[in-house]
């Protein structure tokens, strides 16, 4: 009797799965057949992708494809699946035949891969009118691979994001997933500028000597506490007393890439040679960027540790924003000083970003240019990489105005406070 009845479960069980399985290929199949459908709409001429990149959370592309009879089409970049298309924001030029496009000018603008839905899209041109539409696929013509992403985190969850060339059928896909981050991504990058040996500026105060380094570490755990109270996963280039390397495997200005940090954000307190009559925030910014996040930065800073913006003039660009780049002046300067010490000198571009924090974390985005060559300095591995963190340098006030100083002490976690709260705003 039980042998008839484990006979009978297992005739149930075998049904039971075959019905799951031919589900499965009915599914496999609807997907595919949507699929193809979907690819067989696209054009046979093809345009080419010269140029793309992730930087900090946006995506952002360049291309251009050559068509005839462009007039009287309307012409956008869409994002397509099988059931959904979204239009891009984007800058289009047609030239004649020529039609070329950016998603932004700006380097932390473009496509925000961390508002994207789970699915598959391609990246394609469209053409419409009233009577018609016709897409266009894209050749890559670039030397970069596939790019890997993942989101910040929002309410415990993350995507994760892959941008995909298809050699066989000549288009750039998108496919986003959920996904727990891995162990070794982060989301936010805090760096507390100096260490143990190399301390940054001190200044005596009431018969107590206070060092960059250790006001701004304070700091930083702080801000790391912030966030993480928040939600997100924050990962600290140190913890303690201690010194970093610039580069190499463990560098400070490898670690954000390394980890896959969106943002990172650099501690730093200002100084000058003698005591000072006046202080204030001072927010560094990378190269081509919006300025949003920058100027937020530089206000919450002001507005909630209740400091002032510096009356600094060099580099400003508006109150409580700076941007320091090297200009002909500067790149002769390295010239001059890598030929007296015997080594080829780096390949500066003009306008690259003068402190190492922002611009070698940003890879080609930033023009990053520590390669190697000189092996005592060290190599920034991720030099030329087309994805890397978004970096910004925030010097909290000068450390040699004592109302500055006096106001760090006493409300370090008011200045954790206001950069955590521009941070959240900006990745949610």
């Amino acid at each position: 009797m039980a042998r008839k009845k484990r006979k009978k479960e297992n005739k149930l069980l075998k049904l039971i799965l075959f019905f799951f399985f031919f589900l499965l290929i009915i599914i496999y199949l609807v997907f595919n057949f949507k699929q193809d459908r979907l690819l067989k709409s696209i054009e046979k001429e093809r345009g080419y992708i010269a140029d793309y990149y992730i930087y900090g959370t946006h995506l952002n592309v360049t291309g251009n494809i050559e068509l005839v009879d462009v007039d009287g089409y309307k012409i956008s970049l869409v994002l397509k699946s099988n059931n959904e298309e979204i239009e891009l924001k984007s800058n289009i030029k047609v030239d004649k035949n020529n039609i070329s496009f950016k998603l932004s000018e700006n380097i932390n603008d473009g496509l925000s891969l961390n508002d994207l839905n789970n699915g598959n899209y391609y990246l394609l041109l469209k053409l419409s009118n009233k009577d018609n539409k016709k897409y266009y696929s894209f050749i890559n013509s670039t030397e970069y691979g596939n790019l890997e992403y993942y989101s910040t985190t929002k309410n415990n969850n993350n995507k994760k994001i892959d941008f995909i060339y298809d050699e066989n059928n000549k288009t750039f896909k998108i496919s986003i997933v959920k996904s727990k981050l891995p162990s070794d991504v982060y989301d936010v990058t805090i760096d507390a500028g100096h260490g143990k040996i190399d301390p940054g500026s001190s200044f005596k105060l009431e018969n107590n000597v206070y060092y960059e380094s250790e006001l701004s570490l304070k700091v930083a755990l702080s801000l790391r506490d912030y966030l993480e109270q928040k939600g997100y996963k924050v990962l600290m280039t140190r913890e303690s007393a201690c010194d970093l390397d610039y580069y190499d495997l463990e560098g400070r200005a490898v670690i954000p890439n390394k980890y896959k940090t969106k943002l990172t954000i650099s501690i730093h307190l200002n100084s000058e040679e003698k005591s000072m009559n006046y202080g204030g925030v001072e927010v560094y910014t990378p190269n081509d960027i919006n300025y949003a996040f920058a100027r937020n930065l530089a206000d919450n800073t002001k507005n909630i540790a209740h400091t002032s913006y510096s009356l600094k003039k060099a580099d400003k660009v508006e109150d409580g924003v700076y941007y320091s780049y090297y200009d002909d002046d500067t790149i002769k300067e390295s010239t001059l000083e890598s030929l007296k010490n015997n080594y080829k000198p780096y390949n500066i571009e003009k306008y690259a970003p003068t402190m190492y924090m922002i611009r070698e974390t940003g890879g080609k985005m930033t023009k990053a240019y520590v390669d190697g060559r000189i092996s005592a300095y060290g190599t920034n591995l991720y030099y030329d990489s087309n994805i890397a963190t978004e970096t910004y340098l925030i010097e909290l006030g000068y450390i040699s105005y004592k109302e500055d100083l006096r106001n760090i002490i006493d409300n370090y976690n008011l200045y954790a406070k206001a950069i955590g709260k521009t941070i959240d705003e900006y990745l949610k």
